[in-house]
C-alpha cells in the first residue's frame, strides 16, 4: 500500500486483471491512465507540438477518447488488452517502479496511436510515411522492424533484451533532436540513422521507439519546412504499384489470420473455454472481413454480426454484442494489424 488510502499499482492490477475484474480497482486505473494521458497531451501542448482544436475536442476528452480501447472487454467481462499487457508472470516479476514505466508505456503508446489516427484522418500524407519508414527500416541500416505487443516498434539492430524493460524515449527529445539535425531535403534514410544514433547516446530510455512516434515527428519536421511529404530514395518495390496484387494481399490475409488463430488459442480456448468450433468462426470471419476490405473493395460492405452469421448462424443484434462483440472487434483488430505491418510496402 501507498500511505493508507491509495493501493499500490500492483494490487489495483491484480483487482483489475482477474475473472471477475473489481469495479473500484476498475475505476482506479482508469483515473491513472486518464491522468497520464492528459500530462502528456498537454507537454505536447505546451510544447506546440500539438494543436487540439484540430479534433475539435478538449485536451481531456482527447486523452479519455485515447486510453479507452485498453478497457475494451470481451464477453466475459475481462480487459482482454491490459490483460494480454500485464500478464501474471510480469506482475510477480517486476515491483513497483517497473509496474509504474509500464503502466506509462502502454497509455502513451495508446495516447500515440490515438493521435496517429486523427492525423491521419487530417492528413493522408502521415500514412505515406509510416509505409516509407517500414519499408525502409532494415535495409543494410542499425535499426530494426520489431514489435511491443501488437505495435511496431523500431529497436537497434543487436540490443540486449534487459535495455527493452526501460523506459521509452519521450516523444519531445526525438522531435527536438529531428528539428535541430535536420533542414532542406528529408530522406528516410537520413531520419533513420538520426533516431538509431539518438537511440544509441541515450541509454537511459529503451533501445526502441514506436514507428508512430518516429512518423508524428517526421511530420513535424516536414511542416516547419514547408514541404508535402518526405522524400524517398528511388525504389523498385514501387513498381508493384502497377501490378495486381490482389492475390499476394489475399495469401498475406490468410496466413496472418492463422499466425494469429494460433498465438491466440490457449487464451481463448482454454483460458477462457470458448468452444473450438466459435474460435475458429471468429477468425474466418476476421479473413472475410479483411478479403472484403483489401482484395476487394468494391464488394458490398457488411457488418461484423452479418459475417460472423455466416459462420455460426443468425445471431439477434442483442445477443452478439453481449457475448461476441468485443472478441471478435479485437480479433479483426489483431489480425489486421499483423497484416498491415507484412503489406506496408505493397498497399
Amino acid at each position: 500500500m501507498n500511505g493508507s488510502t491509495h493501493p499500490s499499482l500492483a494490487v489495483v492490477l491484480d483487482d483489475v486483471l482477474r475473472e471477475n475484474p473489481a469495479a473500484t480497482a476498475s475505476r482506479q486505473l482508469l483515473h491513472k491512465c486518464h491522468h497520464l494521458a492528459i500530462a502528456y497531451l498537454r507537454r505536447r501542448s505546451h510544447a506546440g507540438r500539438l494543436d487540439a482544436s484540430l479534433f475539435g475536442i478538449s485536451l481531456e476528452d482527447l486523452a479519455l477518447d485515447c486510453v479507452a480501447e485498453l478497457f475494451r472487454r470481451d464477453d466475459d467481462g475481462r480487459y482482454i488488452q491490459l490483460e494480454s499487457y500485464f500478464d501474471s508472470p510480469t506482475r510477480k516479476g517486476n515491483d513497483e517502479a517497473a509496474l509504474e514505466i509500464a503502466l506509462r508505456r502502454i497509455v502513451f503508446s495508446a495516447v500515440n496511436e490515438g493521435l496517429f489516427r486523427r492525423y491521419r484522418e487530417l492528413d493522408p500524407s502521415l500514412g505515406r510515411i509510416i509505409r516509407t519508414i517500414k519499408r525502409h527500416v532494415g535495409s543494410g541500416g542499425s535499426l530494426e522492424l520489431d514489435r511491443d505487443q501488437s505495435m511496431p516498434v523500431l529497436t537497434l539492430s543487436g540490443a540486449k533484451k534487459e535495455g527493452r524493460a526501460l523506459p521509452w524515449m519521450p516523444q519531445d527529445l526525438l522531435e527536438i533532436h529531428l528539428h535541430h539535425t535536420l533542414s532542406g531535403h528529408v530522406t528516410v534514410h537520413t531520419v533513420l540513422h538520426v533516431v538509431a544514433d539518438l537511440l544509441r547516446r541515450e541509454s537511459q530510455y529503451a533501445p526502441s521507439i514506436p514507428v508512430t512516434e518516429v512518423a508524428l515527428a517526421m511530420r513535424s519536421v516536414l511542416t516547419r519546412l514547408h514541404a508535402s511529404d518526405v522524400e524517398e530514395e528511388c525504389d523498385p518495390e514501387e513498381a508493384y504499384e502497377s501490378k495486381d496484387l490482389s492475390s499476394v494481399v489475399r495469401s498475406h490475409v490468410e496466413a496472418c489470420t492463422d499466425e494469429v488463430m494460433k498465438n491466440m488459442e490457449e487464451l481463448y480456448v482454454k483460458g477462457r473455454g470458448i468452444s473450438p468450433g466459435l474460435y475458429r468462426a471468429y477468425f474466418k470471419t476476421a479473413e472475410d472481413v479483411l478479403i472484403m476490405n483489401y482484395v476487394d473493395p468494391s464488394a458490398p460492405q457488411e457488418s461484423l454480426r452479418v459475417a460472423l452469421c455466416r459462420h455460426i448462424g443468425e445471431i439477434p443484434s442483442k445477443a452478439y454484442r453481449k457475448k461476441h462483440q468485443a472478441i471478435l472487434e479485437y480479433v479483426v483488430k489483431l489480425t489486421q494489424r499483423q497484416l498491415l505491418s507484412r503489406v506496408a510496402a505493397l498497399v
